[in-house]
């Protein structure tokens, strides 16, 4: 009996690391709490990653720009979005703490085509929130998902692929 029909030659999912640094300090998470080597991932090695992408494009079906730490502190994840959007993959996607959400980063995550983006908050109140995310605002995130709601619509597009676990109205 042979494995090979279970075997892809490529994964159809992928997990990319942008930044395994974060701006905050949770005590819920490795990140955090972890001592460890930790940074930005290089121009350089993003285009390595790029170029295997490329050269496997037809297993590609998602890509997700986040494994551990803040992606939007890497300041070319716009431009991530944009070549892996390039190469014809159908979902890509991030995770974020919603701290860094400027109006610039949002008009390139939208403009680069970011299909999704899920925002991190935890606890049962924005006080257990902010004391369970060290360095997080609860009541920042919240305006800076609002604002990115306004900006998708502005440009004409749907702000259906924003989560947040709060009611943010």
């Amino acid at each position: 009996m042979t494995l090979d029909r279970y075997i892809r030659s490529f994964p159809r999912v992928l997990r990319i690391e942008p930044a395994s640094i974060c701006n905050l300090k949770c005590s819920l998470c490795p990140t955090g709490t972890t001592k460890m080597p930790r940074g930005l991932m290089t121009a350089a090695t993003f285009q390595l990653i790029w170029e295997e992408i490329k050269s496997n494009i037809e297993s590609v079906k998602v890509v997700a720009l986040y494994l551990g730490g803040e992606p939007f502190l890497n300041k070319d994840f716009g431009g991530m979005v944009r070549r892996i959007k390039s190469l014809g993959v159908p979902l890509v996607k991030t995770v974020s703490n919603g701290m860094l959400l400027t109006g610039v980063l949002m008009e390139e995550i939208i403009d680069n085509g970011l299909d999704i983006i899920d925002f991190s908050l935890d606890g049962q109140s924005p006080e257990e929130n902010n004391f369970l995310r060290r360095n997080s605002n609860f009541s920042t995130v919240v305006a800076n998902i609002k604002r990115l709601i306004e900006v998708k619509r502005e440009k004409g597009g749907n702000p259906r692929n924003l989560y947040c676990k709060y009611p943010i109205s």
